[in-house]
């Protein structure tokens, strides 16, 4: 029995919009690895599903079967 939450796309975008950011959709694959991967902005994530490993600054936050708002 899942009890994940339906997420209003629509909402997350106007609320993300008047923070700054934009709001696409990404996915990656289970597994991903992005190493070594810098952005020249600062970015906002929602997970909406799955597992999620973040490293930052060398410490590591395992973000589980929630809808988190992250700020790298």
């Amino acid at each position: 029995m899942s009890t994940a939450k339906e997420v209003d796309r629509e909402k997350v975008a106007k609320e993300w919009k008047a923070r700054g950011f934009s709001c696409d959709l990404w996915v990656d694959p289970p597994g991903q690895v992005w190493e070594d991967y810098v952005h020249s902005t600062d970015e906002l994530l929602m997970l909406m599903e799955g597992k999620l490993i973040v490293i930052c600054d060398l410490s590591a936050s395992a973000l589980v079967d929630q809808a988190v708002n992250v700020l790298l």
